[in-house]
């Protein structure tokens, strides 16, 4: 729905990137492989997902959205972030940004988030992990 909602979709379906309609997952538990049909999961308008190669689907990203008007500067390095109650401010290599919003995209590493939250870990998914918060204007590492 976000991919649909920025306008991506397009680029993410253009043919590019090879559409699956489902996936086998090993379960650690059984040892079994298990087939999930994405059709079952309850979104009937995207019954597929799509196979990437990371750093080719990062790079459209990154174009579509300086397409769009995002400003983008790198290569810059994270140094650290407070936070207040009117949003954050980042420090990097190069400068000082003030936003509402950050996004922390660096993976498990959590570079920009891991010093003002504690990760739990789910049993159930091993070591995979999610963090998503924090509206209008952001900042965002990868």
């Amino acid at each position: 729905e976000v991919m649909k909602e920025t306008g991506f979709y397009d680029v993410l379906s253009s043919g590019k990137y090879i559409q699956k309609n489902g996936a086998y997952f090993f379960d650690s538990v059984t040892n079994d492989n298990i087939y999930f049909d994405f059709s079952k999961g309850g979104k009937a308008e995207f019954p597929h997902a799509y196979e990437v190669v990371r750093s080719e689907f990062d790079k459209d990203l990154l174009e579509y959205a300086q397409k769009k008007g995002v400003e983008v500067r790198q290569p810059e390095e994270f140094v650290g972030a407070e936070f207040s109650d009117f949003g954050v401010q980042v420090k990097t290599n190069k400068g000082v940004y003030s936003s509402k919003y950050i996004v922390d995209g660096s993976g498990r590493a959590s570079i920009v988030t891991s010093p003002f939250q504690k990760k739990v870990k789910n049993p159930f998914y091993i070591n995979n992990f999610a963090v998503v918060k924090l509206q209008a204007d952001f900042v965002a590492f990868f």
